[in-house]
């Protein structure tokens, strides 16, 4: 069992990691996510729900998930080729599994097992996911 789909949008210059300080009512100071951040996880949210989420999701059954992401962006007439300037592509797939958790594609993240990731200069701009269950129950 597994889902896919391609998010046309433009990729994410911010991640997961994107966090800005503020003061609360009570004088201590606190972490917030930055409004480019929570913009991000809108769009994803929006994205991943216009093209369908399971009825159930992948890994209910405790099986290993293995996640596979492209993240294009725009090539600008040069042709494919690697991505080598920020964001870093790790800081980049913390984000979407969140985002693949909290719209119901898969139970959680932890069940990760395998990722194949990666990110270029390609047309069309977006990001490609995909996510297979692939095995049996993990242990603690």
């Amino acid at each position: 069992m597994g889902w896919q789909a391609f998010l046309a949008m433009r990729p994410p210059s911010v991640t997961h990691n994107d966090l800005k300080p503020y003061r609360r009512k009570d004088g201590t100071l606190g972490i917030r996510k930055s409004l480019r951040l929570h913009e991000l996880e809108v769009a994803y949210d929006a994205r991943i729900r216009a093209a369908g989420v399971p009825d159930t999701p992948l890994g209910s059954g405790g099986q290993a998930l293995a996640v596979t992401v492209r993240v294009c962006y725009a090539a600008r007439g040069d042709g494919p080729r690697p991505h080598t300037v920020k964001p870093d592509l790790d800081n980049l797939l913390k984000t979407i599994l969140d985002r693949l958790e909290k719209c119901g594609v898969i139970v959680g993240d932890a069940q990760v097992c395998q990722i194949d990731a990666s990110k270029a200069w390609m047309d069309p701009a977006g990001v490609f996911v995909r996510v297979d269950e692939v095995g049996e129950h993990g242990s603690a």
